[in-house]
């Protein structure tokens, strides 16, 4: 016989999975940066179904005030900007997470165990 609370426990689940989406994390493989096209679960995802965060990606970052030290000197350089080279490469894996429409959010870029050392 089960208590109350494991059946209102029970009618929750089963409303909730009745009622409630969610979606889970795929792996997907970078095809192509440029332009940028993933493949996930044999389907291809391009420009047009994809939100990703654009530090991922080629990008330049403005900036004010760059203070660093170069040698044994410090060095301060004002209004300039810099160049970051794209994190991801071709057959790259990465986290997408399905959302509406058969769009797609990138949350960030993996490695396989066979690669982590």
């Amino acid at each position: 016989m089960l208590k109350w609370e494991e059946g209102m426990f029970q009618h929750i689940e089963k409303a909730s999975n009745e009622y409630i989406d969610i979606k889970e994390d795929e792996i997907g493989t970078i095809i192509s940066i440029n332009p940028l096209q993933i493949s996930v679960g044999g389907l291809p995802l391009t420009k047009d179904n994809i939100y990703i965060n654009p530090t991922l990606l080629e990008h330049t970052m403005g900036f004010a005030t760059l203070t660093g030290t170069i040698g044994d000197s410090q060095t301060t350089i004002s209004n300039g900007s810099i160049l970051f080279k794209s994190v991801l490469k071709e057959k790259d894996l990465v986290v997408l997470r399905e959302l509406k429409n058969g769009k797609y959010l990138v949350r960030c870029k993996v490695v396989g165990g066979g690669s982590i050392e």
